[in-house]
């Protein structure tokens, strides 16, 4: 798909992608206050497939861009729970295990 034509849509799309509401998104896309109107305006453009698309499309880049360094992070993770088993510290890797938990979810919200 690309970049949408119109350049306030895209820059509203590339808001919501990054973790923006509806509402902020368009506020700052069409340079107008956060109001009533811009809740408004800001779902409807929510409802276009062109939009939607582009939303899906930016999230599914950065995702794909990640990739490396999750795959990092989880080997790193691995390695320093084995450390710890492997030197008697069962009670650390538990401990380790439950942080990098934690982030996890953090990040997966």
């Amino acid at each position: 798909m690309g970049l949408l034509q119109n350049r306030r849509q895209e820059t509203f799309c590339q808001l919501v992608a990054a973790g923006r509401s509806a509402t902020a998104a368009y506020a700052t896309a069409y340079g107008r206050a956060r109001d009533p109107s811009s809740r408004v305006n800001g779902q409807r453009l929510l409802m276009k497939a062109n939009i939607c698309e582009r939303i899906a499309e930016i999230r599914q880049g950065a995702a794909l861009a990640s990739l490396p360094i999750l795959r990092k992070v989880l080997a790193e993770a691995g390695r320093s729970a084995v450390d710890r088993i492997q030197t008697g510290s069962f009670r650390g890797a538990c401990s380790a295990t439950e942080e990098f938990a934690k982030m996890v979810l953090r990040l997966s919200r």
